[in-house]
């Protein structure tokens, strides 16, 4: 894993489509990390809110980007894989960043477990402001507990391109569980190694993918979880009424939250009315 510079390459992929309010950040986290040996590749599903004008401003130290129409987030990041020559990767959305040293942190990491194909650890879980919401820390990595859940922060978590060789790219059939499902695709015969550092920042806002689509993306999970669990039969009672169970409990969540909003805004017209300013 060390290359002619002494140190391993590290390939990052970064995916947008019109999200200029956050793209910056996103890139300036990455050029920033001070790594001395890092590809960045940049896939633009054809911005029109400025996003070119933001990559292009980064572009000299931009090791590729392109801008054009794809079939969704998996097909987007599976053209910036191709193109990748690293000796790790990982793929940032362009609404998330990376915590300084991140890189640093990640390859030191690699070198103290070479058997190791993925390594991953903590995010930060942060708002549309920046501001820190929860810390995620996921834990030592076991089987059983990722089948019930994809506990694993994806900003968080890289893998060698020896693994990215041997099983493939990501299904682009799924829209929300690419990552968990190529996780799940191999960590029967790998080694997934967590490191108890901050590695990332995951942001959730309004216009998100996955604040907005919660129901469909839990849905897409269990498909996934199906696929993969019926080797795990002593738990596929306890998973399967778990999944379930979170599937209703946040749509409950969802309804009562769109209740409250209209009642709101119902309350705010009523006493515009009734007391005109």
């Amino acid at each position: 894993m060390i290359s002619s510079t002494g140190y391993p390459k590290v390939s990052i992929v970064t995916t947008s489509l019109n999200q200029a309010r956050f793209l910056e950040q996103t890139i300036r986290s990455v050029l920033e990390q001070k790594y001395p040996n890092l590809e960045y590749i940049i896939i633009d599903g054809g911005s029109t809110d400025g996003s070119i004008d933001i990559i292009k401003k980064y572009e000299k130290r931009i090791h590729f980007w392109l801008s054009e129409k794809d079939s969704g987030q998996a097909h987007a990041i599976n053209k910036g894989l191709r193109m990748i020559s690293g000796d790790i990767w990982s793929f940032l959305g362009s609404d998330d960043t990376y915590e300084p040293q991140a890189l640093q942190k990640i390859v030191n990491a690699f070198q103290k477990n070479p058997a190791a194909a993925v390594i991953y650890g903590n995010c930060n879980f942060i708002d549309e402001d920046g501001l820190v919401t929860r810390v995620k820390k996921p834990g030592p990595y076991i089987r059983k507990k990722m089948l019930r859940s994809n506990y694993l922060c994806q900003p968080a978590t890289f893998v060698t391109i020896a693994k990215l060789h041997q099983y493939g790219f990501l299904d682009e059939t799924l829209r929300f569980s690419m990552d968990y499902e190529y996780w799940l695709r191999f960590d029967k015969r790998e080694s997934f190694v967590y490191i108890d550092e901050s590695i990332a920042n995951y942001r959730l806002h309004s216009s998100s993918k996955t604040m907005g689509s919660t129901l469909k993306m839990i849905k897409e999970m269990v498909s996934v979880k199906k696929k993969y669990g019926a080797g795990f039969r002593a738990d596929w009672r306890y998973w399967n009424f778990f999944v379930w169970g979170q599937y209703y409990y946040r749509a409950k969540r969802i309804y009562f939250g769109w209740l409250a909003k209209k009642t709101a805004a119902f309350l705010k017209k009523r006493n515009e009315s009734q007391y005109p300013d």
